[in-house]
């Protein structure tokens, strides 16, 4: 813009502009299209279609507040549930809108295709679950569109959150404000289970394409693995610092997506109820995921107004390398921004602020993650040992048995065909390994007790804390070893309480790990009581020596308090019914005490020169 022209009244020319096709507001809700080619995402006042492949806008709608969407078959239309309960249905080529129903009297928080590909589940604020119909739509000219028509519905006692149909379509999940998750019977909408464990209310979830587990994620920050058969909680997980805003199997597996206001997206192993990874890009509030058809694909939609679309790799990803990483960072930003202290006391209230000291550990530094690295080593190493001596034992036991069953005659059929093979290796042939140079020639016990007791004192909980579940199980087996070996009764009990209070969810669900416990308590009790016996033993070993050198010599051990007479004796009581008295005198040669010890009836005074 040339200012001497605008000054002197000439119109302003714009010679260029700048256009950007992002949200200007937070993206509330993302779909993707069923070939995985399109997204469709929500905003304030616009719904944005992108190509996945160039990443450009290529359509733009003037919508409602949209909460929710999805593409109808054929990927030529696009439904939106809005805030103001309207369902708006447009047309992608003319983008153009078709219908406007005002589907629910208050906001549409939620909508799911059905998977034979006829209809849909809405479920809004009005505590209603409405199911929709596609139908033909003919104009004044003669062409033909898509329209919507309510086919049937449900009244729920409270608001619905979410609705999701499972895969083989015999029951529809319905997640409501009131923490609880009720499943229908599709067809009839008959009432089939109702799943009570979340504490605040469910706001998202989703069935497995096997429909036979149903996750779901609340605003208590957990997401819970249910099972379709039996409507039972199968895990609990804490899964993320702040509400689970979305949650997703991908296709064919048990795997599945979450994000949360934390920031963050997860993948889980709903088998293995373990995290297997963690993607942290976005900058704000991820709102909204959705997964592709083939499982390859991920998009998530974010508050800070982004969209990122995730591929997969053929990258191997290992879990417990993703779980130090996650710790490594927690530590590096607790380094970095300090560790969060609690509220300082009122001005004025007399009350001190508190000490540093005073707070509580919020994590370990590297050098518990370090002792704990080398820890897990060396049971590794310990593992290893273990094994090559246990194949070493079950073959030499395989061919004593064999030689037995061939001395017996015992040869026959299939079992003796084997028999005589195993004959031809003799025991005294099976040669032992050879020992493991890295134990230094000590026991199993007695290098995992050597690593565990080279950690100090102060980074020895921390390092405990920082073992995994699985490392920490076999810690807890080891600590038996300990005790058998008598390598450290109370270093042994105190890593084993350590250990069970650390993990008591996980080891109160293992029966193994619950049994070492109690071959723990019953061995530590038997080591305890053998000690407080030994000590005992020379206690009264003692006590016996003592008597005997009391009547032997003119002099004991040990003294009792003393009173002087009136002449400078210093008399002492002896043993009760004894025959023995003490007594002191004090000498003016030299200044120096000497204590005197004679029969009782007798009084003597001597000084030392």
């Amino acid at each position: 813009v040339d200012r001497s022209k605008v000054s002197s009244g000439e119109h302003a020319k714009q010679i260029r502009g700048i256009h950007q096709n992002g949200h200007r507001t937070g993206v509330r809700w993302i779909s993707l299209s069923s070939d995985d080619e399109m997204i469709m995402t929500t905003s304030t006042k616009q719904t944005k279609v992108w190509n996945v492949r160039s990443g450009k806008c290529i359509r733009t709608l003037d919508s409602g507040y949209g909460l929710c969407g999805m593409f109808l078959p054929g990927n030529r239309h696009v439904l939106i549930g809005t805030k103001t309960g309207a369902l708006e249905l447009y047309d992608l080529s003319a983008a153009s809108m078709i219908q406007n129903i005002q589907g629910h009297e208050g906001s549409v928080w939620n909508i799911h295709p059905r998977w034979d590909r006829k209809g849909f589940a809405s479920g809004g604020s009005d505590k209603t679950v409405k199911f929709w119909e596609y139908e033909v739509l003919r104009s004044e000219g003669g062409s033909a569109n898509v329209g919507l028509v309510l086919s049937k519905e449900i009244k729920m006692t409270d608001e619905v959150l979410c609705v999701c149909f499972s895969p083989d379509m015999k029951y529809i999940a319905v997640g409501m404000l009131d923490s609880t998750i009720k499943v229908f019977f599709e067809d009839s909408l008959k009432f089939y289970l109702s799943l009570y464990g979340h504490k605040l209310p469910v706001l998202c979830l989703d069935i497995s394409s096997d429909s036979t587990l149903i996750a779901s994620g609340g605003a208590d920050k957990d997401l819970k693995i249910w099972g379709l058969d039996f409507g039972d909680c199968h895990k609990s997980l804490f899964a993320h610092e702040d509400s689970v805003m979305a949650v997703k199997f991908c296709p064919d597996t048990h795997y599945l997506f979450t994000c949360g206001k934390d920031r963050k997206i997860k993948f889980w192993d709903a088998d293995k109820f373990e995290q297997v990874m963690i993607l942290s890009s976005h900058h704000a509030e991820v709102w909204s995921l959705a997964v592709g058809s083939q499982g390859n694909l991920m998009v998530s939609a974010s508050n800070d107004r982004s969209l990122r679309v995730w591929e997969q790799t053929d990258e191997m990803v290992f879990v417990q390398l993703e779980q130090r990483r996650e710790l490594e960072e927690k530590l590096d930003n607790q380094e970095n921004y300090g560790a969060p202290r609690g509220p300082s006391a009122i001005e004025g209230s007399g009350l001190a602020d508190p000490s540093e000291s005073a707070m509580v550990a919020q994590g370990t530094d590297k050098n518990s993650l370090m002792a704990a690295e080398r820890l897990m080593e060396a049971m590794e190493v310990v593992e290893l040992e273990l094994k090559r001596w246990k194949e070493f034992e079950d073959a030499k036991t395989k061919a004593h048995i064999a030689q037995e069953n061939a001395k017996n005659g015992e040869t026959k059929g299939l079992a003796g065909l084997f028999q005589k093979q195993d004959v031809q290796v003799k025991p005294e042939d099976i040669q032992e390994p050879e020992p493991n140079p890295i134990l230094a020639g000590k026991s199993p016990a007695e290098y995992i007790f050597a690593e565990l007791k080279g950690i100090s004192p102060a980074a020895r909980s921390d390092a405990l804390v920082a073992l995994p579940f699985k490392y920490a199980g076999m810690l807890l087996r080891h600590c038996k070893g300990f005790l058998d070996e008598k390598l450290g009764v109370e270093a042994a009990v105190q890593t084993a309480l350590f250990l069970a209070g650390i993990h008591q969810d996980q080891i109160s669900q293992s029966r193994e790990l619950l049994n070492i416990i109690a071959g723990l308590r019953i061995a530590s009790r038997r080591m305890v009581r053998k000690q407080r016996d030994t000590i005992g033993e020379n206690i009264a070993g003692l006590r016996i020596q003592l008597q005997a050198h009391e009547s032997t010599k003119n002099q004991y051990f040990f003294g009792q308090p003393e009173s002087a007479d009136s002449e400078g004796v210093v008399k002492s009581g002896g043993r009760i019914g004894g025959s023995v008295a003490r007594k002191r005198a004090a000498g003016t040669t030299g200044g120096k005490p000497a204590f005197v010890i004679d029969r009782v009836g007798a009084k003597k005074q001597r000084t030392l020169p």
